[in-house]
């Protein structure tokens, strides 16, 4: 399995909330899968699931601002 290396983390897009809503917008992947952190296996973002944080240009919920 290839793994891609993020600049900050990984979070999860839209795409990937409308196929399984535990997978929320904005939010770190490590919330599901805590053994990724900075690195995540590339299928996912090949197919658009995850977005470094810092390209990630969704709602922002309160966590941001904590």
């Amino acid at each position: 399995m290839s793994l891609i290396k993020a600049k900050s983390q990984w979070v999860w897009t839209e795409t990937a909330q409308e196929i399984d809503p535990e997978r929320i917008a904005g939010r770190p992947i490590t919330d599901l899968y805590p053994n990724y952190g900075e690195e995540a296996p590339l299928m996912l973002y090949e197919r658009g699931y995850i977005v470094d944080k810092s390209e990630y240009t969704g709602q922002t919920d309160l966590f941001d601002f904590v």
